[in-house]
């Protein structure tokens, strides 16, 4: 996953979207994983601390916090979904912190999935027909490719 979000989609080496902690040198095994200690407050407890730093839910504030992190996520899903295909397959709320400086870490990669190059390419497509849909405002046409293209991802 570290590797997945230090690289473009186009797999060159970028500062990681976000943090993700490694395994500490010499303190893994079969049955043991140490990682790297990542500082932070889990997603599932971040309006209870703003709260207590005087930031109202729905404030300019908090509104600024919430397109930090998504822009962090969306950019770091971006690079694993479309880059090199590996994922976070267990990304709750418990599972994103947010560091300081409002850098936001993914930890727990316990759970990881590798998706085909054909299934990014679908993927890639499905993201490209909901950007037309959004740009156009819709048509007959791009309903039905958009369809067709859920329906390759088993949705029907």
């Amino acid at each position: 996953v570290h590797a997945s979000v230090s690289h473009t989609a186009g797999g060159k080496p970028a500062e990681p979207a976000v943090a993700v902690p490694l395994p500490v040198p010499g303190l893994a095994s079969r049955r043991v994983l140490v990682m790297d200690f990542i500082p932070g407050t889990p997603l599932n407890k971040m309006a209870a601390v703003l709260e207590e730093r005087g930031i109202k839910p729905g404030s300019p504030e908090s509104e600024l916090a919430g397109r930090r992190i998504l822009a962090q996520l969306t950019e770091a899903f971006g690079r694993m979904m479309l880059g090199a295909g590996f994922i976070h397959g267990d990304p709750h709320p418990g599972n994103i912190f947010l560091m300081e400086g409002a850098r936001v870490a993914l930890i727990d990669c316990g759970q990881v999935k590798q998706i085909s190059t054909d299934f990014r390419l679908k993927l890639a497509q499905a993201v490209l027909s909901v950007d037309e849909w959004q740009q156009t405002g819709g048509s007959p046409e791009l309903v039905q490719r958009a369809k067709e293209s859920m329906a390759e991802f088993g949705v029907t």
